[in-house]
């Protein structure tokens, strides 16, 4: 049996244990590109503790000690002997995924390719010099082909503008899915429609310089999705490259598509070369240029479109060329 004043110093004791603990898992802070997520080395979405104990990985799940309750990230213990204390509940990192919305379901290729292709049309990439002949432009990375990618105005305004052209477009070539689907252009990712009707493409924000839109092609050429690409000067936290899609205006979902950066000459051939895979499709048409002995895809992400992969580079020779990051 224990005295009173032995188990009030058992009590304390086990509270500082727990104290320790506790400060050490609460110092969580988020990732950023001086101190990106030590498992899978992103500057974005994760978190580690202050002192580097514990990370948690949004992006990878498999080898971690646990699965984080709320948000299902993987949770991974540097310093093992967390693992021999307690659980304690702890104040997941906030940075980075935005709510979760219910995702909207895209149109059919068919039309997604139309109103993307017309977007690339009435908006090229060619009407602003920064962004083909500029700093980091296309001409710079050794592209000249600046048919293939569009630009969304700097302004909000010009922006409503031009989706406005593009629903009309929509409606008088689709008109049996126009009907069927009176707010259909919210279907094209990256264009919703507002509380007075009126459509939108992108978000209602002013930027200095026009945004590059880079197409993610299927291997007949056709867009399935788009990313958008910021020019000029960016915040530690901000990314140069967005989907164009806005789940939050409930917008359809781009998905992860492949791009397929030889699909001006993909063909039988193809089947012969060895498969080159690669973060980004603009990173990739400029692999394509260069290195037309290799058919090169690009992925949105590192943990994007996994299944896809194995099933086209099944028995096929791979080089992965991912960024630096990795």
């Amino acid at each position: 049996m224990f005295s009173q004043a032995e188990l009030q110093d058992r009590v304390t004791e086990l509270r500082n244990i727990a104290s320790s603990q506790q400060d050490k898992i609460e110092g969580m802070q988020r990732v950023s590109r001086k101190r990106p997520c030590l498992i899978c080395g992103k500057p974005d979405w994760c978190g580690r503790t202050a002192d580097d104990s514990i990370s948690f990985c949004a992006r990878v799940r498999e080898g971690a000690d646990r699965l984080s309750s709320k948000e299902q990230r993987g949770v991974f213990y540097h310093d093992r002997e967390l693992l021999k204390q307690p659980l304690r509940n702890y104040v997941a990192p906030r940075n980075f995924h935005n709510p979760q919305f219910e995702e909207v379901p895209p149109a059919p290729l068919e039309i997604r390719d139309y109103v993307y292709k017309s977007l690339l049309k009435l908006s090229p990439a060619s009407d602003h010099r920064c962004l083909t002949v500029g700093a980091k432009g296309l001409r710079e990375r050794g592209l000249e082909n600046f048919e293939d990618y569009g630009a969304l105005p700097g302004t909000a305004s010009e922006r409503k503008m031009l989706a406005g052209q593009l629903r009309l477009l929509l409606n008088q070539n689709f008109p049996s899915f126009s009907r069927e689907k009176p707010r259909g252009i919210a279907l094209i990712p990256g264009f919703w429609i507002s509380e007075s009707g009126e459509v939108c493409l992108w978000l209602e924000k002013n930027y200095s310089h026009p945004l590059l839109v880079v197409p993610y092609r299927n291997p007949f050429g056709k867009i399935q999705a788009c990313q958008l690409r910021f020019a000029g000067s960016l915040g530690q936290a901000s990314k140069r490259y967005l989907w164009l899609s806005l789940l939050a205006n409930k917008s359809a979902g781009s998905g992860a598509p492949l791009h397929y950066a030889n699909w001006k000459t993909f063909g039988t051939d193809s089947i012969s070369r060895p498969v080159l895979i690669t973060e980004g499709a603009l990173k990739s048409d400029v692999v394509a240029k260069f290195r037309p002995q290799f058919l090169t895809f690009a992925i949105g992400g590192i943990s994007c479109a996994h299944d896809l992969l194995v099933k086209i580079t099944r028995g096929k020779k791979v080089y992965l060329a991912f960024d630096s990051d990795y």
